[in-house]
């Protein structure tokens, strides 16, 4: 018996044509990519040639998150993570004014694992570490009176114990972790 074929709702439809829409600009930015990339205003260029109602600093965007054939698009592995972690806290402790240079450490992450990821990419993952280690220090309303603060209530892992490779990372010339700036750092791999 033949079933009958299920229709396709308009949204259904719309999301195909979009997909493809998008397919064919991020197709032609890469093509003119290639033609312009040496120019000074590239994405000037470019946005005037496909034309399609992208300003230069969308399709900048789009070039340097998800078009540049040089990314890597893979999730981030655990390395990866831990050494985001690690260079950022480095790095604030460092330079307690000022923003992070994230493309700095885009750059070191690139020569440490040859793999080349996009500051969103790295940005996001940093945020959500942040977003999830706020979650978990927010005390409920039972334990508000009853915990005192000065005492940890649970051991946190060695980097022995999440899997960091020996020798990780005794090229960081980063000042050496003390205790809470080491256990936030585990916070933020938990």
């Amino acid at each position: 018996m033949n079933k009958p074929k299920k229709r396709q709702s308009r949204k259904q439809r719309s999301k195909k044509i979009e997909t493809k829409k998008i397919e064919l600009i991020d197709n032609e930015i890469i093509s003119a990519m290639n033609e312009y990339k040496a120019m000074p205003n590239c994405y000037v260029m470019i946005s005037k040639k496909i034309n399609k109602g992208f300003s230069p600093k969308q399709i900048r965007q789009r070039w340097i998150s998800q078009l540049d054939p040089r990314l890597c698009q893979w999730p981030l592995d655990n390395n990866e993570k831990f050494y985001i972690i690690h260079w950022v806290e480095g790095y604030k402790i460092k330079n307690p004014s000022k923003n992070i240079n994230w493309k700095e450490l885009i750059f070191e992450m690139e020569k440490k694992f040859g793999k080349f990821r996009s500051e969103s990419k790295v940005k996001n993952y940093y945020s959500s570490t942040l977003k999830q280690r706020r979650k978990r220090q927010l005390p409920s309303n039972d334990n508000v009176f009853n915990q005192n603060n000065n005492v940890p209530t649970t051991v946190l892992p060695s980097p022995q114990d999440i899997n960091v490779p020996k020798g990780y990372l005794h090229d960081i010339d980063f000042p050496i972790i003390k205790g809470s700036d080491r256990i936030k750092i585990q916070n933020l791999l938990n």
